[in-house]
């Protein structure tokens, strides 16, 4: 069984034309109508793989994957260090020769999960230089991996609440997280583990910008339209859960204050806590 790999290839079906096509173009600017002696200069064309001479059409299209990896990475200093936005368009590039290789030798034995997921992100992070509206169909991708559909998470699982019980907490009737007696006190970060993108250091700040109104009509970043991707970025503050506390019980006819305000500096929060209410009232998520 080879599923995982399936999801990277798709992804790499994605991807490929569109950077083949960036790159094409991009080097067509630069060096005209050498441009091709460049990226045969630049690849060594070894055993007479790719055509001398041809329609840009088609030498453009004789690029694979890896030669158009090799590009990106070969020819960063002379040209896309300028052309592309950051430096790690080619760390992403370079990573993804190492995803093309196993799926080339893709053999019986498949890809973890992990290891996919991993892959299909860093496609979406790099075709972002390409073609955005590509990325975001690699990014279907992924959440298709994940959720088992490309619209996103729909239910909250219980694989946290295990691995919380296996270090030692278990919930109380009410609902409260609590050490169990005589178990050994893990470290913070067992227990509130920052987000890939903040420990790693590569999350995006425009990713990070809340829009209600885009949310409210379905559209935006799915990490603020999805409920279970929303509440996994966000940590919820004292102030945050006191105002859901106070929204469920107006809600369900229990005093709860009519009118709550929000006081916060600018950056302080207040679209985030919208967010959260809204995604309690719509959607019914569990806290």
């Amino acid at each position: 069984m080879t599923e995982n790999l399936d999801y990277v290839q798709r992804g790499f079906r994605i991807l490929h034309p569109v950077m083949a096509e960036y790159i094409a173009l991009e080097m067509r600017r630069e060096y005209q109508d050498k441009w091709w002696s460049v990226v045969l200069e630049l690849l060594g064309n070894p055993n007479g793989e790719l055509p001398t001479y041809g329609e840009w059409d088609d030498l453009k299209d004789s690029l694979d994957v890896a030669n158009c990896i090799r590009l990106i990475d070969r020819g960063w200093g002379s040209l896309f260090k300028r052309v592309m936005s950051k430096t790690d368009y080619r760390t992403w590039a370079k990573e993804l020769m190492g995803v093309r290789n196993v799926v080339s030798h893709r053999g019986s034995k498949d890809m973890s999960q992990d290891d996919a997921e991993r892959a299909l992100d860093t496609m979406t992070r790099l075709c972002t230089a390409f073609d955005q509206q590509k990325s975001e169909e690699i990014r279907a991708i992924l959440r298709e991996l994940r959720y088992g559909t490309s619209l996103g998470s729909t239910t909250l699982t219980e694989s946290r609440a295990n691995m919380l019980q296996k270090q030692g907490y278990e919930k109380t009737g009410s609902g409260i997280l609590t050490q169990i007696a005589g178990s050994k006190l893990p470290s913070w970060r067992e227990i509130i583990e920052p987000h890939p993108d903040v420990s790693q250091g590569r999350y995006l700040k425009a990713e990070f910008a809340a829009d209600m109104s885009q949310v409210a009509i379905g559209e935006g970043p799915i990490e603020y339209r999805d409920p279970v991707e929303f509440f996994a970025r966000t940590y919820v503050t004292e102030g945050m859960k006191g105002l859901l506390h106070q929204a469920l019980k107006r809600f369900s006819g229990h005093n709860g204050e009519p009118v709550l305000q929000l006081k916060t500096a600018f950056g302080g929060g207040k679209t985030h806590s919208l967010l959260a209410l809204y995604h309690m009232a719509n959607c019914n998520v569990p806290l």
